[in-house]
Order: C-alpha cells, then structure tokens, then sequence
C-alpha cells in the first residue's frame, strides 16, 4: 500500500516511515459503557491501559510514534505523528484552499492541523 501510494506522490500519513523497516501493528481500544456517568469512570483507565501498551511497545523498541487519526483520542495530536514534510504540505494546502482558515477556527471537533 506504502508503495503504491509512494509510486502515486505519496501520503500524507507519513506512512513511509512508519513502515520503513517492515509491517507494522496498529491497534485501536475501544471502551464504551451505558451512561456518560460510566464512561467518565472507564475513561482513565482506558487511558491507562493505552499508555501502558505503548510504553511497553517503546520498551521493546517496536513502538513507531504514529497516531492514525481515526483511532486517536481528544488528548492525542495525530497529525504531529506524520513529519515534518507532511506538516508542512497540510499547512500549504490549508493556506492554498482554506485562507481564512474556516475549517480551523468555525469547525470545533475534530484534529485540527498545528501551527
């Protein structure tokens, strides 16, 4: 896939990187309960139990510092994961069709690209 899309300009993902030395695991934890009165009482163990897994995965020396950003959390900043050049890429295309910076300022969830 990496590849292809390399052959085709390449991604915006910073995938190259990520899969430089071989295949790589992403991984998802998905945790919902019943009410936001349970969900507020999982969340910090949800947290704890993804930090453990990507401290361990840094133990080990397999962790690739990458976020997809489907799967990450409203403390994570995926887009920082994907390099410099495809930072810089983001901001260029943001500034060529979105001058006034809409999607940045009027949109309040989701990612929104560093500055």
């Amino acid at each position: 896939m990496v590849s292809i899309a390399a052959a085709n300009g390449g991604n915006v993902l910073g995938l190259e990187r990520v899969v430089a030395d071989g295949p790589a695991l992403n991984w998802l934890v998905a945790v919902t309960v019943d009410t936001e009165e349970n969900q507020a009482k999982i969340n910090p163990l949800t947290l704890e139990y993804r930090d453990a897994i990507n401290q361990y995965a840094t133990e080990i020396g397999v962790n690739k510092n990458w976020i997809y950003l489907n799967y990450a959390l409203g403390d994570q900043n995926p887009i920082l994961h994907y390099g410099q050049e495809s930072l810089d890429f983001l901001r260029a295309v943001s500034a060529k069709y979105d001058p006034g910076s809409v999607f940045q300022t009027q949109r309040h969830s989701g990612f929104k690209i560093p500055i």
